[in-house]
């Protein structure tokens, strides 16, 4: 409701990190709260007080299926090429901007609410979600992931045959 919404004309400048992100049980969307970024646009017509929000975050959707046999996953590790990932970045929401960009080649996921990781049942299929930068990944790059668990890595590669936008929103 219009009545409800409060104008301010403040800027300020948040940061935030993709570092650190925990996923604390498999098939769970629970941890994105924490890094579900959106940046308000407002429309200044005072009588109408509408907002839109735009989305500066992706979420990677990861379906995967392990090696037979009962795994206790700890950590998922997206890698791709050299600059398609943001560790960290700073968002100015009255000027639409992102900026300070440090750029990195991974992003982690710790799987489970500790270091223990969480154990996968006898289906061995994790549902992994991780926040990323949305970034263009070339034709023919190669996307790694890889998959820590309590009795050893597993890995797949991935190679886009044509450009992979990970889309914000």
């Amino acid at each position: 409701a219009s009545s409800k919404i409060s104008v301010t004309t403040t800027s300020k400048l948040y940061n935030f990190s993709m570092t650190g992100q925990r996923q604390t049980s498999n098939y769970t969307t629970a941890h994105l709260a924490d890094y579900d970024l959106m940046c308000a646009t407002v429309d200044a017509n005072a009588a109408t007080k509408s907002f839109n929000f735009t989305h500066i975050n992706a979420i990677l959707r990861l379906s995967l299926t392990l090696p037979y046999g009962q795994h206790t996953v700890k950590e998922v590790k997206v890698t791709g090429p050299q600059s398609s990932f943001r560790e960290s970045f700073t968002v100015n929401p009255a000027l639409k901007s992102i900026a300070g960009m440090p750029t990195y080649n991974d992003c982690t996921l710790k799987f489970g609410s500790s270091d223990n990781g969480v154990t996968v049942t006898s289906e061995n299929a994790i549902l992994a979600f991780v926040m990323v930068s949305s970034n263009l990944i070339y034709k023919n790059n190669e996307i790694t992931i890889t998959v820590t668990c309590a009795d050893g890595t597993f890995s797949t590669k991935i190679t886009p045959s044509e450009n992979f936008v990970m889309n914000p929103g």
